[in-house]
């Protein structure tokens, strides 16, 4: 099992503080819409005369607050601090979480730290964002709410373990094999990552309660007996929960959690 550790490089991450008119003030887009403390989520890279749309469910946003940018880049979190200056946005260097991904994910976020690093223009239209490298290339980016992903009748398969701070992901042999739907009678089904296991959940105030598992018996060891054991001890009792860009996070009350991708279940 990989532990993910964090990096420091000249990479990052921006946020438009200034629109295209003359008549606009730094942090305002065109009507008045605030640019500070907005989720802009990545919609293409404009890379090399290419065309690039950011993975779906990749979760790729940027947001600003108190001088510091941070999102995802499509396959890691970071942080960076950067410096506006008119319609122009300098990104110093970020702290990037290594979280590991699937290789077109990776690709996608080598591309956009690629593109983000240094100085970049900066232009809002509407609910656009679009950054502008010295050299042309561009990542755009809309402000528009995401399509949330319902916590019932969505499919969640386990990609990461969390403990504390610390993100793990789910080991290549175990990989896809832990997923679980929560109905919207509450009834739970799915596998631990090595048994077909249910159970029955409520949600209510950003925490959720699962009930007794049940599960067949099959022994488990290596990779799937790890995910299994981690998995069984998260879905059990009250947890918090939160949904972001496709994303499922549960956290029981230790710190201990995992992360799953959603998916709309098959009827």
């Amino acid at each position: 099992m990989r532990t993910h550790h964090v990096i420091t490089a000249a990479l990052a991450a921006s946020l438009a503080l200034t629109a295209c008119g003359a008549t606009e003030t730094a942090g305002t887009a065109p009507g008045g819409k605030g640019v500070s403390g907005v989720k802009w989520t990545v919609e293409t890279l404009d890379n090399d005369g290419k065309r690039e749309a950011a993975p779906a469910g990749a979760g790729a946003h940027l947001l600003i607050e108190d001088g510091k940018v941070q999102g995802n880049n499509g396959c890691a979190d970071f942080t960076a601090p950067a410096e506006a200056d008119g319609n122009s946005l300098t990104v110093k260097d970020a702290e990037v979480t290594d979280i590991g991904c699937d290789p077109a994910a990776m690709k996608f976020g080598e591309a956009f730290q690629k593109l983000i690093t240094g100085k970049l223009t900066t232009a809002v239209s509407g609910d656009r964002l679009t950054l502008t490298t010295a050299g042309g290339d561009k990542i755009t980016l809309t402000s528009k709410p995401e399509t949330l992903t319902p916590l019932n009748g969505t499919r969640w398969t386990v990609d990461s373990l969390v403990e504390g701070q610390a993100v793990t992901s789910v080991p290549q042999d175990a990989n896809g094999k832990a997923w679980f739907v929560i109905g919207k009678d509450g009834a739970v089904q799915g596998n631990l990552g090595c048994n077909n296991f249910t159970s029955k959940a409520t949600a209510a105030g950003g925490e959720v309660t699962f009930g007794p598992l049940a599960s067949t018996r099959m022994a488990c060891t290596g990779p799937a007996g790890e995910v299994e054991k981690a998995v069984s001890a998260v879905l059990k009792g009250k947890v918090a929960y939160s949904v972001e860009s496709g994303v499922l996070t549960l956290t029981a009350p230790n710190g201990k959690g995992l992360r799953a991708d959603g998916r709309p279940a098959a009827s």
